[in-house]
């Protein structure tokens, strides 16, 4: 919940800045060929519903139903935090000069330095979760 407030605000800016056909036009211009291959690829990806269905029948219990529209919406919410933590190890990656796929490990380190940017939504102060243990240690890095 608290990932979907962050992933709502950038959704929205994403989206009006593709809903006027003229600054969309000169950010294409703007592109190279790889760089409009990607864009191409990133608007053609989405997450099969059917996956996120079953994703969110083990979270959601039974008694409510999960609309189609849930689906869409969860799926483009899941399409955005994916293209954050790309973003987010990319700019990792080029801070430290490094090129090539991107490994695991950083897809973890992009996970939680995500985390740490998140706005707390309404109702997060009931649950605090400083003292947890983190997911994966340090060592499971190296």
């Amino acid at each position: 919940p608290r990932i979907a407030v962050r992933l709502v605000r950038g959704g929205m800016a994403a989206l009006e800045d593709e809903s006027d056909p003229e600054k969309m036009a000169r950010r294409l211009a703007t592109m190279s060929e790889e760089e409009l291959d990607r864009f191409e690829h990133y608007r053609r990806s989405h997450f099969p519903r059917m996956e996120v269905g079953k994703l969110l029948r083990d979270i959601i219990p039974p008694e409510h139903p999960i609309s189609h529209d849930t689906l869409i919406v969860v799926a483009g919410l899941a399409k955005l935090y994916v293209g954050d933590l790309v973003r987010c190890a990319r700019r990792d990656m080029d801070s430290r000069a490094e090129v090539g796929p991107i490994t695991p490990q950083q897809f973890v380190v992009a996970a939680r330095k995500l985390q740490q940017e998140v706005v707390p939504c309404v109702g997060d102060h009931k649950r605090p979760r400083l003292n947890d243990p983190p997911v994966i240690t340090r060592n499971e890095l190296l």
